[in-house]
Formats: structure tokens, sequence, C-alpha cells
């Protein structure tokens, strides 16, 4: 009962200001990137793909941007939500991401990095040809499973809408999610298409920039659906600046 109150004092806290909120999601991913780090600090001989490195960081936490502000957006506009519903599903929805990036590295750093030593990347050939071998350690795995089946019913707390209706939107986004990046722009930056990419950054810059693509063309909408008055609008449109210089810069490194 204590942490509910403490939870809601804190979510209060965090969407009275957009300023506020976007420093909360930089926390959710340095908070997912430093668990994930325990499996790396601790010298696990099965771990791959998160490091202490700027662009490692940078991808974690962007893939935060993406998340709460494209497709939270996207969610938002699927089940014909208004401003109340947009705002209400970020409010509770970081949490819930939170909880979601707490989660999943304590599940990898059991059953990938340590004891039981499951696989990181999956071939998946058995189902297609066409797709990539897919990063999938035992946290995101659950974590999609638990996106699919359990964020439909969590949806009811702010659209009123029919079961049927929020898996639709749910599925519509998470599906496009898996296609999109763990298949389409996992395998142009770091699989058999890299060799068509004339850029001189490192691949993980790349594949954090399919993150911050899709932020960037629906933030206008997004910012337009979300501030309440002129000063939130004033701080919605200089994170929208930061954006472009975080996406303008990845190339360049």
């Amino acid at each position: 009962m204590v942490w509910k109150e403490y939870e809601e004092k804190m979510k209060e806290w965090v969407s009275k200001s957009f300023i506020r909120l976007f420093a909360f999601m930089i926390f959710i991913g340095i908070t997912r990137q430093m668990l994930e780090l325990i499996g790396w600090f601790t010298g696990s001989d099965n771990y791959h793909g998160i490091y202490l490195t700027i662009p490692s960081f940078m991808n974690t936490i962007v893939y935060v941007f993406l998340m709460i502000i494209a497709e939270g957006y996207l969610i938002n506009f699927i089940l014909k939500g208004d401003r109340k519903h947009l705002r209400a599903l970020i409010k509770h929805g970081s949490f819930l991401l939170l909880y979601l990036f707490i989660l999943i590295p304590v599940l990898n750093n059991i059953f990938n990095y340590h004891f039981f030593k499951l696989p990181i990347y999956y071939d998946l050939s058995f189902i297609s040809p066409m797709l990539f071998q897919h990063y999938g350690p035992a946290g995101i795995i659950v974590a999609f499973i638990l996106v699919i089946f359990y964020f439909p019913i969590w949806l009811k707390k702010i659209y009123k809408t029919s079961y049927l209706e929020r898996l639709k939107a749910v599925l519509i986004v998470y599906v496009s999610h898996f296609i999109v990046y763990y298949q389409l722009a996992m395998m142009f930056c770091f699989g058999s298409l890299r060799k068509f990419n004339f850029f001189t950054n490192t691949a993980v810059n790349l594949y954090t920039n399919t993150y911050l693509l899709p932020v960037i063309f629906l933030y206008p909408f997004f910012m337009q659906k979300y501030a309440r008055n002129k000063s939130e609008y004033r701080q919605m449109f200089l994170i929208y600046i930061i954006l472009w210089v975080i996406f303008i810069s990845l190339f360049l490194w």
C-alpha cells in the first residue's frame, strides 16, 4: 500500500512536466542498461549485446523513446483516444515499462548469462527462410508474451473499448515492432544487408536511428495531442530539437 501511494505521487510529479517525463525515459533506459551489465561485470561467457559504451547506452535509451512516444501515440491513435487517454497512457505506461525493463535483465542474467546458459540468438529459418537470426534472450521473449497477453487487459484501465479492439491495437503495433526491429532493421545493420550500407558510422548507431526515425516522424502529431498548454508545448518542442540533434549526430560518429 505504501509503495502504491509513493508510485502515484511519482507519476503525478513526472507527468507535470514533459522535461521530467523525458528525464524519466532516460532513467528507464539507464536502469535497464545497468541491470543488464551485471552479466558483463560478472564475466559471463554467454553475455552479448549490451555494453559499457556510449553507443550501447544510447541504443537502450532511444528504445524507450520509441516505445513510449511513437508506439504510445500509435496505440492511442488506433484506439481513437483523445488527449486525456494519451496522457493517462503515457503517465501509467511509462512506469509499466520501467517494471518491464527491470524484469527483462533479471531474467536474462538468470537464464542466459548464468545458470541455464540458454542461447541469446535463435535461428528462425525453420519458420521461414526469409526470417533473420533473432536476438531474443529470455527476458525479451517473456516481455513480448506479457505485452501480447497482459497489455490488452491492462489497457482496459484507460480505454473502455472491447478486449478484441485492444488486442488488435497491441498486435498491430508490436507484431510490426518485431518485424521491423528484430528482423528488417537488425538484418540491415548487423546482417547480410550491411554490405549495402554506405555510412561510415557503426552498425549500433544505425540501429539506434531506426528507433529514432518513427519517433521523429510521429513526434509533431504526439506533441499536438499531448501538450496541455503553450508552456508544455515549448518544452516538447525543445525536446524535439534534441531528438533531431541525436539523430543527425549518430550518422557522424
